[in-house]
């Protein structure tokens, strides 16, 4: 559905160990196969940087999207050497409240998602960690009939998190289960 248009946010949960990631990885060879940008995000369960789940997929969006130097200066929060990769000096914007800048972070990323050109997988892992990096999914699950050729998939333990799908509720979701003997 995403190459002709359409676009999907999925959940992937299972326990540690069952096979999230690789399916995963299976899922982001056969996406760089067919031409697709694969970007991919993990949460960290000690992580003390805010929104690192969106730190490793910041400068794909800065290298296939034309930024405003407004939204390049809400992205630099979340990476700071945004002005190196773009050559090109960026003024951080100064931050307004907690709630004010957790907003402007997640629509900053969700608009500059939705001008990308070509089928997008956007593979984010262990978001059952995510804390402030939840609000930006929240927000493409909003709006995923208005991402062109967009697919996310979420991993998450459901061991850990067993009502993280009710945060989510219209994302489709696969539980995977252990093998037997």
């Amino acid at each position: 559905e995403a190459k002709t248009g359409g676009s999907s946010l999925w959940l992937l949960g299972g326990e540690s160990g069952v096979g999230k990631s690789r399916l995963v990885d299976e899922a982001r060879t056969l996406a760089l196969f067919d031409g697709w940008q694969v970007w991919r995000g993990q949460a960290a369960e000690n992580g003390n940087l805010p929104y690192q789940l969106w730190r490793d997929i910041v400068p794909h969006i800065a290298l296939t999207t034309v930024l405003t130097d407004l939204e390049a200066g809400v992205l630099k929060q979340i990476f700071p050497d945004l002005d190196s990769l773009l050559d090109r000096q960026i003024e951080v914007v100064p931050q307004s409240t907690s709630a004010g800048n957790q907003d402007r972070l997640s629509l900053t990323l969700v608009e500059a998602i939705k001008r990308q050109n070509q089928p997008t997988l956007i593979l984010l892992e262990d978001i059952h960690w995510a804390r402030e990096g939840f609000a930006p999914i929240k927000l493409l699950l909003n709006v995923v009939d208005q991402l062109p050729h967009v697919m996310v998939i979420g991993t998450f333990r459901n061991d850990e998190s067993p009502n993280l799908p009710a945060d989510l509720p219209t994302a489709e979701l696969i539980e995977l289960d252990r093998l037997n003997t």
